[in-house]
Parts: C-alpha cells; structure tokens; sequence
C-alpha cells in the first residue's frame, strides 16, 4: 500500500511539531525519516499510524483518506522504540497475540506463527519468555508479531536504540532482509545517519519540523541541498563564498582566499554573484604521489591532529596558507598512510569532479 502525508502539520499548545509537511511513499518501499531529536518525525509516523491527530492536512492510505480512522482500522502496525513485549507470555504468545485478537482459527494462528518464528529464525525459542532472550531476539519478536498480522503498512519507531553497536548493525540488516521478503511498506524513524543510509530504498530529512530533503541515500550524501543536510549526513568540507562562472565552470572564492573550481556538470542551477557551499567530502579528497589527476584544486595544509577509525585514517587540518580552514581528510588504512603524524605538511588535491555546490539559505 501506498502511504501520502497532504500538508501536514501539527501543534501542541502553542509549539509547532510539523511544518506542512508533504511526502509519498511508494508501495513496498522502505522510507527512513531522519532527522535530530525533537524534528517531529515521530510525530509524523505518530500521525500515519493514527495515534495523533494532525492539526491539518491528510493521511492517505492507498489512496484512502485515513486521517479521522482509529489506529485499529488502519491495518498499519507499529514496532516501538521499548519492543512492549508482554514479559508472561513465551515467544509464540507474544507473536501470536494479535491474530488472537482477529479471532482467526486455532489451526490458522498456529500456522501463522510458525511462519514467522521461521523468518526471524527463532523455532527453538519460541517457548521462552522476553525475559531470558537477548535484545536483538526481543526486536526480532516485536518485528514478527507486527509482520504476522500482514499490515498494508509497517511503522518502525527508532526500534534499534536500545541495541548496543555491534547489534544494530546485524539486526539492521535482518530487518532489511525480513522487509523485503515480507514485500510490506515500511516507513522507518531514525537519528542515526549511518543506519538510514544502510537500510532505505529512500531518505526523507527532517530538520525543526520540515522535510528539507528526500532522495535515495546516494543522493542525500552525494548532493545535499543545504547546509544542514550536507553537516548531518556525515562528515564534510564546506567552503563559504562568492560563485562565478568561468565558461560553464563554477568557480567559488572564500573570503580567505580559497579557490574552488568544480566541473561544468551541475545538479542545480548556479547563480553568478551569489553565496553558495562547495562541499567535499573527507574521502574524496586526493594526496597525489605524482602528477595529480585533476590539479585544479590543489592547496598545502598541515595536520592538526589524526584518529586512527580501523577502516581508515582521518586527519584533521588547517589550509597552510592562512591556518584558518579546517579540512578533514579519510585515508585508507595503509603502513604508509599510518606513519603521516601531527604537524605533518601535505599537498591535497579537491578533484572538482567530487564537488557540489549549493546556494548559502
């Protein structure tokens, strides 16, 4: 089922949650909202599950308008942040709760239930109480007891929080794999940028009650449509000045004094004279061992201070020219790249191919 959210918005005494909000998420898509605390995207999915009323606007469900139906006729399910399993009843009770609600036959519920233990691969624990299963079992449990009752629409509130590191990245991936078998559409809340950018067919970010921008996860990273986006969705380099157009070529002068030059393919249109953002990110960023590929942007910075992140080396730095840019670089973890140590001076090259600019707000 499809799920459309018409002009959204909500208040609460005299605060304002959500801000015309407006978005449509497609049949059988996984949609992650995301966004910092307190943006109102639990208020939103709130909103589509039917637990809060908007102040305006409409929920659509398939083309329905659900926006006055209670909860229970939406046949949406919701997975909460705290997984509200009931600690007396085993793993089969608890999956098996809403179909005994529905008043469906004995031999269907059963049948139901051993489906779903197979798909979260828990048939041998099915007679244990929440009580003695870990917390990624307790989530697999809150997510079969809401797939059982096949929902036309899945609302997952920030489920993995309680979840300790290494743990959300395998359950991550377990409800990825659980979503798609189960073909449901699925509209998921999150802070972390990392899990959002793992698990979505597409990203909707939330900032103070706004949608600033949706798209699929490469986009959201690679193409961010502000300042905000381009801060929150991971680490950057923002460079802050007037643009101007050399041919087809932008070309984006600091106050300091940096050059930036990008390409003539752009993803939006350039205004001459105006303050835009150019942006690079940490792992774009080139140090030539020869010739470098595209010496457009070359600039000598020196090393602030260095973290060693397992998969890679990030290096924090300042521009040598004026020592008031910051830059942080991500190397890969080489023996050569290990040994660069604070202090250190190193030429970089910000290929212009790598670059997106982006009008100041």
């Amino acid at each position: 089922m499809s799920v459309r959210l018409n002009n959204i918005a909500k208040q609460f005494g005299d605060t304002t949650v959500l801000r015309d909000l407006s978005l449509d998420v497609t049949k059988g898509e996984l949609f992650t909202l995301l966004g910092p605390s307190g943006c109102g995207k639990t208020t939103a999915i709130r909103i589509v599950g039917g637990f809060i009323l908007p102040t305006s606007g409409d929920v659509l469900i398939d083309g329905k308008n659900m926006t006055h139906i209670p909860p229970e006729k939406r046949n949406s399910a919701m997975v909460f942040q705290s997984y509200a399993l009931f600690p007396h009843m085993t793993v089969f009770e608890n999956i098996a709760y809403g179909l005994k609600v529905a008043k469906l036959p004995t031999a269907e519920i059963n049948q139901k239930v051993e489906r779903a233990l197979t798909m979260i691969r828990m048939e041998r624990r099915k007679d244990r109480y929440p009580s003695q299963l870990s917390g990624g079992q307790q989530q697999r449990v809150a997510f079969a007891r809401s797939l059982v009752v096949e929902p036309h629409v899945l609302l997952l509130d920030e489920p993995l929080s309680n979840l300790d590191a290494i743990m959300r990245i395998e359950m991550r991936l377990e409800i990825k794999r659980l979503q798609r078998e189960a073909g449901i559409t699925t509209i998921y809340i999150t802070h972390d940028q990392s899990e959002a950018m793992a698990i979505s067919d597409r990203i909707g970010v939330m900032n103070e009650g706004t949608l600033v921008q949706v798209g699929r996860p490469e986009e959201i990273y690679l193409y961010p449509h502000n300042e905000f986006v381009a801060r929150f969705i991971g680490a950057t380099n923002l460079f802050r000045g007037k643009i101007q157009m050399d041919g087809s070529v932008p070309v984006l002068t600091t106050a300091e004094g940096v050059v930036i030059r990008g390409e003539s393919k752009l993803t939006h249109r350039i205004t001459p004279g105006q303050e835009h953002f150019a942006s690079i990110r940490p792992e774009a960023i080139r140090v030539p061992s020869g010739e470098p590929e595209q010496p457009a942007n070359l600039v000598e910075a020196v090393v602030t201070d260095r973290e060693f992140q397992g998969s890679h080396l990030q290096l924090h730095l300042k521009l040598a020219k004026n020592h008031a840019v910051p830059l942080i670089l991500n190397l890969p973890n080489t023996l050569d790249n290990l040994a660069i140590a604070a202090g250190q001076k190193l030429t970089l090259n910000l290929l212009p191919r790598a670059i997106h600019f982006f009008p100041c707000n």
